[in-house]
């Protein structure tokens, strides 16, 4: 389990986020580097990316990239409520939705 974590971000072993240096959300995994120069191209061609992921800790660290990145995006997970989850569902869905 911990070489999957390790995989997908080192920050997932922190319980915090180094504030000091926000590049290095991206700057410490490859996965996160990679979504950081091909994000922009899907963003710009009005594309909509789907990201799933089997950990919700991964998903919280995206969260920051994007919002470090000024990315708007919408979180699912197991731990949100259905009827959060299907609000969330339905914002993506629509196809006005940035």
């Amino acid at each position: 389990m911990q070489l999957r974590k390790i995989v997908n971000h080192p920050f997932l072993f922190l319980d915090y986020y180094p504030e000091d240096n926000p590049d290095w959300i991206w700057m410490t995994s490859g996965k996160f580097e990679l979504l950081d120069r091909i994000l922009p191209k899907f963003i710009e061609s009005k594309h909509k990316i789907l990201i799933f992921s089997q950990f919700t800790q991964l998903l919280t660290v995206m969260c920051h990239f994007f919002e470090y990145r000024g990315i708007k995006h919408l979180k699912l997970d197991g731990a949100m409520k259905q009827e959060e989850r299907h609000a969330n569902m339905m914002i993506f869905n629509n196809e006005q939705s940035e």
